[in-house]
């Protein structure tokens, strides 16, 4: 009997290193370049280890392979890919985007609501209804009036660094407070006043509990199946069960006490009423959290993020910031002469410090699908169920498309640059129907900020920070988080 165990030990290790490897010749059949996979772990071991983030795993696929328009890799067991050509791109996230629906993320309902109820990871009639809320709630019209909204926030940003003249500021901190503020009066109507009341629920049940752990990020990507038995989230509990007390709190008080606005809550109210009134079912508690939290993410994560960078980039580009400075006082960007919406969108070199900082430092490193039809791309036919990878960090980085990829370059996105620039190789905010739909608050926030705090103050940085360029954080596998806290100085002009 003994000796039986003793041979079907390395029996069952046999069958589950055979059946585990099966599908390693995928790419090898079909004639793809790929890089070859070691078990259990395919081509990602220094990913889950944490020894590589996804962006620098991406990238290094996309260098070795330089004469390819896809290349092979194995998500432990699983053939998935990196797309290097522009033109599949295109074709992935506009021509077959029926064919790559969703992202390659793959949210469970049951475990982690929030997430399965964002539009990225929504398809059909569900996803048309969800991004039809945040379309309307970003229209043309609503953008030139959440602008006081804006300036205000922006406003309580510049007196609290005025009150803090001479000492290093924790910037990261403070764009943080500036982005919470700027949303919750656009999108709910509430003031928070971060900057004064940092203890404030916004600030003290999301920021710092928004996202969980690392390995349920990857999970997501490479082993959805353990996230089922662990039960990882992006969206910790207690952050669901704020906005979920949020949404319910406002709907009441505003039909209790006959009031309205015109925000992203007036819209779900709407939407309820109308539903009940033609036989449908309206939005329910779960979903209308969703939606809160998605708007939140997109207008906060992304504004402090983008914006923590962009003073960075002109704390230690202080000629691009002399520049910039002089074109907002050409224009007379001044909040006491009312700043407009359509002056704020027609300041050509504040959009390419932007659009040059955020090539640098792109919020996440690779965009994701999950092909959901047998799809021919190119010369490869890509079979249902493969997750595609998009490489952000390896594309904005590419010296063919960006001469001298390492400079802070604004002058690259002038108008004559970017009629040069072949599409598809800048994408910040993705492209196609699955595009962030909070594109146009985020650059409107944080274009206003900018010029609040560029035409008050000279940003320099502490001494702290060696670098030119923030350095990205090893542990964050998919946003591109900074490794530390930001600080810097603001001297009044």
């Amino acid at each position: 009997m003994f000796l039986e165990l003793l041979l079907l030990v390395p029996g069952i290790w046999l069958f589950v290193y055979f059946w585990w490897t099966r599908n390693y010749d995928h790419w090898l059949k079909k004639g793809i370049p790929y890089e070859k996979p070691t078990f259990p772990y395919g081509n990602i071991k220094d990913v889950i280890y944490v020894k590589e983030t996804l962006g620098d795993f991406t990238k290094r696929l996309y260098n070795n392979f330089p004469n390819s328009k896809i290349v092979g890799f194995y998500g432990l067991r699983t053939p998935m890919a990196v797309v290097r050509d522009p033109d599949i791109m295109k074709d992935i996230l506009i021509k077959e985007f029926n064919s790559f629906p969703i992202t390659a993320f793959e949210f469970n309902k049951n475990v982690d609501p929030m997430m399965a109820l964002n539009p990225f990871g929504l398809s059909g009639d569900k996803w048309k209804l969800f991004r039809s809320f945040h379309s309307q709630a970003h229209t043309l019209a609503r953008l030139k009036g959440m602008v006081p909204a804006i300036a205000k926030s922006a406003s309580n940003f510049l007196q609290h660094i005025r009150q803090n003249i001479g000492e290093e500021l924790n910037v990261r901190e403070l764009t943080r407070y500036f982005a919470v503020d700027a949303v919750a009066s656009c999108a709910y109507t509430t003031e928070c006043n971060s900057f004064v009341n940092p203890d404030n629920p916004f600030v003290k049940e999301t920021m710092d509990r928004m996202f969980t752990s690392n390995p349920s990020i990857l999970a997501l990507l490479f082993a959805p199946w353990w996230n089922l038995f662990s039960r990882g989230r992006l969206v910790s509990p207690v952050v669901e069960k704020f906005f979920k007390e949020l949404g319910t709190t406002l709907i009441a008080h505003r039909k209790n006490n006959n009031l309205m606005s015109n925000d992203l809550i007036q819209l779900i109210i709407s939407h309820n009423e109308k539903a009940v009134k033609e036989g449908n079912k309206p939005l329910d508690e779960t979903e209308l959290a969703a939606t809160l939290v998605t708007v939140f993410l997109d207008g906060t994560e992304t504004v402090s993020l983008v914006l923590t960078n962009v003073l960075y980039l002109l704390a230690s580009h202080p000629e691009v910031q002399s520049k910039l400075r002089q074109e907002l006082v050409n224009a007379d960007c001044s909040f006491e002469n009312d700043l407009a919406f359509d002056k704020i969108n027609n300041l050509e070199y504040l959009d390419m410090v932007l659009q040059e900082t955020l090539r640098i430092h792109p919020t996440i490193y690779v965009i994701t699908r999950l092909c959901t039809t047998d799809t021919q791309l190119g010369e490869c036919k890509i079979e249902k169920g493969t997750k595609i990878f998009i490489p952000l960090t390896a594309l904005t980085t590419d010296p063919m498309y960006f001469p001298e990829p390492d400079k802070f370059i604004p002058e690259r996105f002038s108008k004559e640059g970017r009629e040069k620039l072949p599409k598809f190789t800048h994408m910040p905010f993705g492209e196609g129907p699955k595009s962030c739909v909070g594109m146009k608050y985020a650059v409107l926030s944080i274009k206003t900020a900018l010029i609040n705090l560029v035409l008050n103050f000279n940003i320099s940085l502490s001494p702290r920070h060696k670098s030119k360029y923030v350095l990205p954080d090893p542990n964050s596998s998919f946003v591109c988080w900074p490794k530390d806290d930001t600080y810097m100085k603001f001297q009044p002009i």
